[in-house]
């Protein structure tokens, strides 16, 4: 479930992530804008982009210096975030094709693309499972 991928996206500020009590201690905290910018380096989505999925505006972003942590609600939408492009990365293999998938419309999502989703948890839970049956081979 914790990936290296998921464990090196928040290495600085949780070296141990081991159980979701620490997902939860770390959403408590807060993730940094340093964080944000390991997470959109790995992902390959601009701020912009980011921003449209966030609790929090692009201009709001840009006034955070790096060290300056999210609030409990932001950091706990950019967890549920990096777990869903590291499942993604698991599943796929591949950053490209999982930018491809995500931008791709499903059937089992009412012809919405995954990415279209990633601004609520609920969505972002049903992405989990969909990538879960393509790992299983139910193609949606």
């Amino acid at each position: 479930m914790y990936t290296d991928t998921l464990k090196s996206l928040f290495q600085e500020e949780a070296p141990n992530l081991n159980n979701e009590l620490d997902f939860i201690a770390l959403s408590r905290s807060g993730v940094s804008k340093r964080t944000l910018g390991r997470l959109l380096e790995f992902s390959g989505m601009t701020l912009t982009q980011m921003s449209h999925i966030l609790p929090i505006s692009k201009r709001t972003i840009q006034r955070y210096d790096a060290s300056q942590k999210f609030s409990p609600d932001v950091s706990e939408h950019l967890i549920q975030i990096a777990k869903v492009l590291s499942r993604g990365y698991e599943v796929l293999g591949d950053k490209k094709k999982l930018a491809a998938w995500l931008n791709t419309p499903l059937l089992s999502l009412d012809q919405q693309p995954p990415m279209s989703l990633m601004d609520t948890m609920i969505g972002m839970q049903l992405i989990i499972k969909e990538l879960g049956r393509l790992e299983h081979g139910v193609y949606s």
